[in-house]
């Protein structure tokens, strides 16, 4: 069976959430992979131009080609590794965690991580129920402990620590990571909140969520917040919430760019949590503006996963 890794295996995936439900199974790799047996698949399943395929031993991975790239699995890795889709596999989205903490670093790690354990969906299916994450931080931390020999071990061990499950979109990964990464790699060091958390004595639920605070934290998209409906929803749903005790905080895409903006609501939750924010140490500052920059100005998710520019 020809078997798919890495960001091939990870857009199949994010095209197909509800992938992650199937068994995680062994299976056998091929001795080797040829163009000619990968072409038949590329319309079927939209590969990339270059596809990642396992191979069976190290010696046959060849040079990598603009059309194939080749992997080869440990021996460690193939009794729960894959999910089978007919007449081809792939690494199963913790096998991909774990490849890719050996080429990614930590911060697009985490952000990955993010990603197979949230419920992001297009703007037109943002309101359908029903996909399921395609896994979870408990799952990706057992499989990187049962497997502590594989390359990538030491990084994925460091990255699931921040690894939260629930988010709905990659702005809502990120303001988290800015928010709870801690001081010395430039983020605010807050308590873990919970993402969309369904809030007691309502319908509604919260982007971040500090419930034994009684804080909600919202982020508002240029994209699904900017209409005057949009604007009358929100406006009712912070009264709601207000209703039931819960202080909200409002985050839009101009503070989080503005790296003083941001400091500002920073400190607007710091007082609402009790928690310290650092924000004038001189120690934290450098650090803080890298981190910022590359959450929200630098960051290309679908190109850094999939191999896809846009």
């Amino acid at each position: 069976m020809i078997i798919f890794s890495h960001r091939t295996a990870l857009r199949v995936y994010f095209s197909n959430p509800a992938l992650g439900a199937l068994p995680r199974v062994g299976l056998e790799t091929k001795k080797r992979v040829t163009k000619k047996e990968i072409d038949p698949l590329r319309e079927e399943i939209a590969l990339p131009i270059c596809a990642d395929v396992v191979v069976g031993k190290a010696s046959l991975r060849g040079w990598a080609t603009p059309s194939l790239s080749y992997h080869t699995v440990p021996e460690a890795c193939k009794e729960d590794s894959f999910v089978t889709l007919g007449e081809y596999g792939l690494a199963s989205p913790e096998l991909c965690f774990l490849q890719m903490a050996s080429q990614l670093d930590l911060i697009d790690l985490v952000l990955l991580g993010f990603r197979l354990c949230g419920d992001y969906r297009p703007s037109e299916l943002r309101f359908r129920t029903g996909d399921l994450p395609l896994t979870s931080p408990k799952a990706l931390s057992k499989y990187v402990e049962d497997h502590p020999g594989c390359k990538g071990v030491k990084r994925a061990r460091q990255a699931l620590r921040y690894v939260l499950a629930g988010s709905n979109s990659t702005m809502e990964s990120r303001l988290t990571i800015a928010l709870i990464f801690p001081p010395r790699w430039g983020g605010y060091g807050f308590s873990f909140p919970e993402l969309n958390a369904a809030i007691a004595g309502t319908e509604r639920k919260g982007d971040l969520c500090w419930l034994d605070k009684r804080l909600v934290v919202e982020y508002d998209s240029r994209l699904h917040h900017e209409t005057s409906f949009a604007q009358e929803r929100d406006s009712v749903r912070r009264a709601e919430l207000g209703f039931c005790g819960f202080g909200v905080i409002t985050v839009t895409r101009a503070q989080v760019e503005d790296p003083l903006l941001f400091d500002t609501v920073a400190s607007c939750i710091a007082r609402a949590l009790g928690e310290r924010t650092r924000s004038k140490s001189h120690s934290c500052l450098p650090c803080r503006k890298q981190l910022q920059y590359r959450l929200f100005h630098c960051f290309n998710e679908e190109e850094l996963f999939v191999g896809e520019t846009k």
